[in-house]
């Protein structure tokens, strides 16, 4: 039995460990006694009958002889190989699952949204996602686009914000909008910074798998659930965040 790994055999064969080591006993000496396997086991009666019970129960056994002396013997060896091919089936189905689900849109795809409202409803939308996943928002706006969405909103956004502790990575352009909003805002949860010669027309929020972006000109957007996207744009914004203002 020393050379047996029977822990993983007994999860192979869904056993607990004593009716694991009688049907082994059977395989290795073929018919026995429930005396016998008593003897050979050194273990009480009662504990041999619950695992022949169990094995006779999974088929796995038979009982032979005659009332007098009740043999048992193993039904097949084949049954191991049955397992493991079961084993092996259940293994190719997870992984097809697994593979499947990975590769499934998320529930939200993509979302267009339109007007002054709608933006400002996708951006509450954003700080729930970060307030969901405890993840930091990564921004590339520009402050003439929010002033245009509406100063009022902000401060009470912004607030909302750090009072729930998510943090903000924003690159701006160097304006003199941008740097008034730098000095206002600027705080261990906002962080803020103007890049020279950065023009843009398009306000981007990135956070979890979730992307969001948006002109002014008309003012409409869309808000995507694309996790190779949203890798894609942090990895582009780490890059800017690194450049030398």
């Amino acid at each position: 039995m020393s050379k047996i790994d029977l822990p993983n055999l007994a999860k192979l064969l869904h056993l607990k460990m004593l009716p694991t080591e009688v049907y082994i006993s059977l395989l290795i000496h073929g018919e026995l006694t429930r005396d016998q396997l008593k003897t050979l086991m050194d273990k009480k009666d009662d504990e041999i009958q619950e695992s022949l019970d169990r094995l006779l129960e999974r088929n796995m056994i038979l009982r032979v002889g005659n009332s007098e002396e009740e043999m048992y013997e193993v039904t097949s060896f084949d049954l191991l190989e049955e397992e493991v091919e079961k084993q092996r089936e259940a293994l190719s189905d997870l992984k097809k699952f697994v593979i499947y689900q990975s590769l499934k849109p998320e529930k939200l795809g993509v979302l267009a949204f339109e007007g002054l409202e709608g933006i400002r409803n996708v951006y509450l939308e954003v700080l729930e996602e970060a307030l969901k996943t405890k993840q930091n928002i990564y921004a590339i706006e520009n402050n003439q686009a929010n002033v245009r969405i509406g100063n009022q909103f902000f401060d009470e956004y912004i607030q909302r914000r750090t009072e729930k502790g998510i943090k903000a990575y924003i690159l701006s352009p160097y304006t003199t909008e941008d740097k008034e909003y730098q000095n206002r805002f600027q705080s261990s949860f906002t962080k803020i910074k103007l890049l020279k010669n950065f023009p843009i027309n398009a306000n981007i929020n990135i956070v979890g798998n979730l992307v969001m972006s948006f002109s002014l000109n008309p003012p409409q957007g869309t808000l995507r659930r694309n996790k190779a996207e949203a890798q894609t744009w942090k990895e582009v914004f780490q890059k800017l965040w690194r450049k030398k203002s």
